[in-house]
């Protein structure tokens, strides 16, 4: 009598921690979405940019896109092996039970390394996107135009108008980051007439008006008329909208799921002991 009332309240419990589990897996699909609301509000030119862009093995402007997916899929396999779970306590097959356990014990080592690889990417970012993003314009910055040159070399010159921002670093001189750009040392504007920065850097132009900008903004850099901050804050602060502002959301729950897949282990573990015990 005391061994039933014994193994129903473990049965009990793992229903209550899998219902747990449910809602931290519908958790994890809302973050999903949450990505993808703040994904899509990128526009194409920054993600141009940031595909240019690596930390590790992982382009930014692809893995702000594909990090949507990868919390949505993750949050319908916490799904499933909560439903899983549910299943095995009110059936109360040890098959059900076994599946469970394993598909649990795998969750949560995946769940370990995903933490400590969301930690390590946050560094990186932080770390290594300013100098990536220099070597990304000294790399294909060809021209001053939005219509010509490489395909990041535009979407450069339209984050300038868009983001009224110029370069990486702030420019405060003539001597910036685009005396080692090929539009300065092999051909364009600044390698040909001594143009000190892009005309998309001056102070109020559009995509429609840029090139009337005056001499006195790209030439003399007459103070007022150009853009001094550099995009690097801009677009750090923008990766932090869309990818890293979820990041206390995500170790929290991602922390919540590790002790409930826990208790879910070993309560699952203990009914499979209890109903061994109890053939044998």
């Amino acid at each position: 009598m005391a061994f039933a009332f014994e193994e129903n309240l473990t049965k009990g419990f793992l229903i209550i921690i899998n219902v747990v589990f449910f809602f931290l897996g519908l958790a994890l699909l809302i973050i999903g979405a949450s990505i993808n609301s703040d994904v899509s509000s990128l526009k194409e030119e920054t993600k141009t940019v940031l595909n240019s862009v690596k930390v590790g093995e992982f382009d930014l402007g692809n893995h702000a896109d594909n990090l949507q997916i990868l919390f949505i899929v993750v949050g319908v396999f916490v799904l499933l092996v909560s439903v899983l779970g549910l299943c095995g306590a009110f059936i109360q097959k040890k098959e059900l039970y076994i599946l469970y356990l394993i598909f649990a014990s795998a969750l949560l080592v995946v769940k370990l390394v995903g933490i400590v690889l969301w930690c390590t990417m946050e560094e990186k970012i932080e770390g290594e996107l300013k100098t990536q993003l220099v070597d990304s314009l000294h790399t294909n910055f060809v021209s001053d135009s939005i219509s010509s040159g490489n395909v990041i070399s535009k979407a450069w010159n339209k984050i300038f108008i868009s983001l009224d921002c110029c370069a990486v670093n702030n420019v405060t001189s003539t001597t910036n980051d685009f005396d080692k750009t090929p539009w300065c040392t092999t051909s364009g504007e600044c390698q040909q007439t001594n143009a000190e920065i892009p005309k998309a850097c001056c102070v109020g132009v559009t995509e429609t008006n840029y090139t009337s900008a005056p001499t006195s903004c790209f030439y003399s850099l007459n103070p007022r008329t150009y853009n001094t901050n550099g995009c690097y804050l801009t677009l750090k602060d923008l990766l932090k909208e869309t990818i890293t502002s979820e990041t206390p959301k995500i170790l929290g729950v991602g922390i919540t799921i590790l002790l409930v897949e826990i208790l879910g282990i070993l309560s699952a573990a203990n009914v499979i002991w209890k109903v061994v015990r109890l053939k044998s």
